[in-house]
């Protein structure tokens, strides 16, 4: 204090440099833009710069900071884009290089989530039998939700099913084809009755092979295309119990302007990115290409206000990916979102947030956003309850473009956990009544061990053959059933199949999670060198 005051009384303009949205509290506690506040001038010692902070001859910006930071940022991307050049890793944009071991191993797990073709090929290169193969469609149709299911190839299966195909199977097939064929019956009123009571909802989505092979620069608008779209059916039941997420991404963004969210085609080149390193994907739901938008007609004007309406079928249900820049946490819709996105239904139909070996949300940073954004976000809605939730998004500063969308949001936000439970029971007793268990148990209550590739079942599923280090992964959809009730010989083979390709992944993964210790520890020391900076560059402003 004593060097400013002299600075000041010598002619000297004095800045200070803080950080942008710095406050200091005053005598009551508040948090306060100006220092010192004015009633804290008596106290400020020595009494020589009171004078110079009265007449503001001392001033505070945040403008040096932000353009220090940014170089800053700019030095540190440099010099790990080095050292990934140095290990021979690919550069990563802003990404570090701990999140891209995450997400190398991300891929290794959901390396062995496929559709029923990837899997019957993978079975018939190794020679499996034709009853295998029946099985494996069986457990696929099982798994999946009613709407991604082939009816003619499920038929095929059931009808060629022997006499010694597991009964508990077959009937969870049986039972599944069925609610196929009276999805596949349902007449446009009965699913416009189904989405006003909140139960279902039909949605257009892309089809991600097309979308990869179309030759466009940006988000393409809705319209009518057979060829890229497809209708597919979402249940509120199905979506309690994530059926979705193996084959189905919807992308939660923000729009870049209001007549067209993605001019420059950052969003779409994002997603295109995402979809060809994901490759189980088949369908991707955008609002901006998958809903009427503009001047709409009747018949387009309900059926916008019904899809709406169950947004959180969508969000729920299927994989989340939120492309993230600057101002995506202003906007009500897309913290909502991102909200749902973080949220899962354990295995007792409980809805809570979900444990990070088993989120089905992602984030890509794009325009300005980097690492720090996307940590932001997580810290703010992967642990929130719906309570918290909806206190956050009721707030003013939440802004949205039709409030009428957040005054009819909200309250649904305060039941959303009791109306997933009910739905959840109803759902299980709808399958225990035909003589099934529940097709899948979305939340494993999963506790990761040292040197496991996935988190460790907590459930009652325990696989022949298989060892807790190569445990399936959450993204894994079995079917659920007892698998010692089984005895069929096709299960037991292709398990051990799949046991030994886990143990030479799960080695990969511990060779990768030592390279992330290794390369944090590198982090470590860098955010070391940027407060040393930092300190050196606000004394040397002085």
């Amino acid at each position: 204090m004593e060097e400013l005051a002299s600075a000041v009384n010598a002619g000297v303009e004095v800045v200070l440099i803080v950080k942008e949205g710095s406050r200091w509290p005053n005598r009551n506690g508040d948090l306060v833009e100006v220092f010192p506040p004015p009633e804290l001038l008596d106290a400020l010692e020595p009494p020589e710069c009171r004078a110079a902070f009265a007449r503001r001859a001392i001033t505070h910006t945040n403008e040096y900071y932000a353009a220090f930071s940014h170089n800053l940022m700019q030095a540190i991307e440099t010099t790990l884009k080095e050292h990934r050049r140095q290990h021979g890793q690919p550069p990563e944009g802003q990404d570090n290089p701990d999140r891209l071991v995450v997400a190398q191993r991300r891929q290794l797990l959901l390396a062995r989530s496929h559709n029923s073709d990837h899997r019957k090929q993978r079975l018939a290169s190794a020679h499996f039998s034709e009853p295998e193969l029946v099985t494996a469609t069986l457990e696929s149709a099982v798994s999946s939700p009613a709407a991604l299911i082939d009816v003619d190839s499920l038929e095929s299966a059931i009808d060629d099913a022997g006499p010694d195909a597991d009964p508990r199977l077959l009937s969870a097939a049986k039972w599944k084809l069925e609610r196929a064929q009276e999805q596949a019956g349902h007449t446009a009123m009965v699913k416009q009755e189904a989405a006003r009571a909140g139960t279902g909802c039909e949605f257009r989505f892309l089809r991600v092979e097309t979308l990869l092979d179309r030759s466009i620069s940006s988000l393409p608008p809705h319209q009518n295309d057979d060829d890229l779209y497809a209708l597919l059916y979402l249940t509120i039941a199905e979506s309690c119990q994530h059926l979705f997420r193996e084959k189905v991404l919807v992308v939660s963004h923000r729009w870049d302007r209001p007549e067209e969210p993605d001019p420059s085609g950052t969003q779409l080149k994002a997603l295109k990115r995402f979809l060809r390193a994901h490759t189980q994907y088949e369908y991707v739901w955008v609002d901006y290409s998958c809903m009427p938008q503009g001047e709409r007609t009747k018949e387009e004007q309900e059926a916008f206000n019904l899809m709406l309406g169950n947004i959180n079928l969508l969000f729920l249900g299927a994989s989340v990916l939120i492309l993230l820049d600057m101002s995506y946490c202003s906007r009500f819709w897309t913290q909502f979102e991102a909200w749902t996105g973080f949220q899962e239904v354990d295995s007792d139909g409980v809805l809570r947030s979900a444990p990070e070996d088993n989120r089905r949300c992602f984030i890509e940073c794009i325009h300005n956003a980097n690492e720090y954004t996307k940590l932001g976000l997580i810290e703010m809605w992967s642990n929130k309850t719906p309570e918290e939730a909806y206190n956050i998004l009721s707030r003013d500063d939440v802004s949205v473009t039709n409030q009428k969308d957040k005054e009819a949001q909200l309250p649904k936000i305060k039941t959303f956990k009791e109306h997933v439970h009910q739905t959840w029971l109803m759902a299980s007793k709808h399958q225990s009544d035909a003589g099934i268990s529940p097709t899948r148990t979305p939340s494993r209550k999963a506790a990761v061990e040292p040197g496991s590739c996935g988190p460790v079942s907590g459930s009652d599923h325990k696989l022949v053959g298989r060892s807790p280090s190569a445990d399936l992964s959450p993204s894994f959809s079995p079917v659920r059933f007892e698998a010692e009730s089984s005895g069929g010989s096709a299960i037991l083979s292709m398990l051990e199949t799949q046991a030994e390709l886990n143990d030479a992944q799960a080695e990969t993964i511990q060779h990768l999670n030592r390279q992330a210790e290794t390369q944090a520890k590198i982090i470590k020391k860098l955010n070391q060198q940027v407060m040393r900076l930092s300190l050196g560059h606000i004394k040397g402003a002085f």
